[in-house]
């Protein structure tokens, strides 16, 4: 939605309780934003960087989200999308070593490494939402009976969802092989949970009554309830997630944080409005969000202090996938289809605040609503690369930028 004007805003507004024609309506209006401002170039690629393609497939491929990277060590890995939709494979170096009946395009099966010679992911299995754990030396299997989202960078543990929620009430990142037609407008058996990726126990460890309960809004009574996005913070202590709720057609979202067991639960004032979100200490967040004074922007908000500062003002203006280089010069994000149906990746630097854009690509308009791609740029481990998710040559693609000869990277 950031890339239209206030009065193309409202007006889409205006068929909020009709999701399916308030399609329609964005489709035909990027089909024909794109006759008038079509480009005759399908990428640039900043000149001091350099592209290459990573998957191998003929079919197409992509690895999902922003804050993980399909790469360990010199191992690949990937999603090839078969000509069974309903599942999808799972490549290792490009040649598939398992495949999974869940998934969707924009995170995949939530692929996985938990470390140099183990792989997880989610899939079904006995009619049930479960999660595999692979090792890519011997393919042996190993079960945990629940999915996960998020896994901690000590690989210890694991948070988690209701997927058959997503499936009703946030699409492009549902699962829909199990009936999710019944599902209520919240749930107390419902929420948050925590998975012992050790001995594969799992727990609710907060719930939607928690969620509402706390600075409850006369705007959640009633509501629909649903989270998502959720991520675990640098040190495995705390997460956050986005606590979003849909009254009379009406959307409205806050930031939650709370410590790794659902407990000291902090929420920043969003105004009703936050996307996407990331760590940049484990004591600080960086968010696209609402301000009533200030607007929309990427505000870095610091948790023990409850002070807050816009990242970018005037140079990022637009909502992205954002994270932080490990050494926290470099904010890494990008941007979504413009009215020409191309897309940034940007690096902006957070000392000196320059802003360096990556590459342009082009998106071919059949990527839309729940089957886009949106480019979702990653670290590499070393940081000196990036990968992104591509269509620019006509299908789904992984690709690597290398970063090492860009002047002050």
């Amino acid at each position: 939605m950031t890339n239209y004007n206030k009065l193309e805003r409202r007006l889409l507004n205006l068929f909020n309780s009709t999701p399916h024609f308030r399609n329609k309506i964005k489709y035909s209006y990027a089909g024909l934003s794109y006759l008038f401002n079509k480009k005759n170039y399908k990428y640039l690629i900043h000149p001091q960087a350099s592209i290459k393609k990573l998957s191998k497939s003929k079919e197409e491929s992509f690895w999902g989200y922003y804050n993980k990277s399909p790469i360990n060590n010199d191992n690949f890995l990937c999603h090839s999308i078969s000509s069974n939709l309903n599942k999808i494979n799972i490549l290792l170096n490009n040649k598939i070593i398992a495949d999974s009946n869940c998934w969707n395009y924009q995170q995949g099966s939530m692929l996985n490494w938990l470390n140099s010679n183990e792989i997880i992911f989610n899939d079904l299995q006995n009619n049930k939402y479960i999660s595999k754990i692979i090792n890519i030396n011997n393919l042996s299997e190993y079960i945990i009976d629940f999915p996960i989202y998020s896994i901690s960078p000590n690989k210890q543990s694991a948070l988690s969802l209701n997927f058959s929620r997503l499936a009703k009430l946030n699409s492009p990142y549902g699962y829909y092989n199990l009936n999710y037609h019944n599902i209520p407008k919240y749930s107390n058996n419902d929420g948050v949970y925590l998975i012992d990726l050790l001995n594969g126990t799992h727990s609710l460890i907060l719930s939607f009554e928690d969620i509402i309960n706390f600075q409850p809004q006369k705007t959640m009574q009633n509501a629909w309830h649903k989270i998502n996005h959720i991520e675990i913070s640098q040190d495995s202590n705390k997460f956050m997630f986005i606590h979003r709720w849909i009254n009379n057609g009406n959307k409205l979202s806050r930031l939650i944080i709370a410590d790794i067991n659902g407990n000291s639960i902090y929420s920043p004032d969003t105004d009703g409005i936050v996307s996407h979100s990331c760590w940049k200490t484990p004591d600080e967040v960086i968010s696209w969000c609402n301000k009533k004074e200030l607007g929309l922007n990427y505000y870095n908000f610091d948790i023990k202090t409850n002070e807050y500062n816009i990242i970018g003002k005037n140079k990022l203006i637009q909502d992205g996938h954002a994270s932080v280089s490990k050494c926290k010069t470099w904010l890494l994000t990008d941007t979504y289809p413009d009215k020409s149906r191309m897309s940034k990746i940007l690096l902006y630097n957070l000392k000196n605040k320059n802003l360096i854009i990556l590459g342009e690509f082009y998106t071919p308009l059949k990527y839309f609503a729940n089957s886009r791609c949106d480019l979702h740029p990653r670290w590499n481990p070393d940081f000196n690369c990036i990968t992104f998710d591509g269509t620019f040559e006509g299908k789904r693609q992984i690709y690597e930028i290398d970063l090492k000869n860009i002047k002050k990277y």
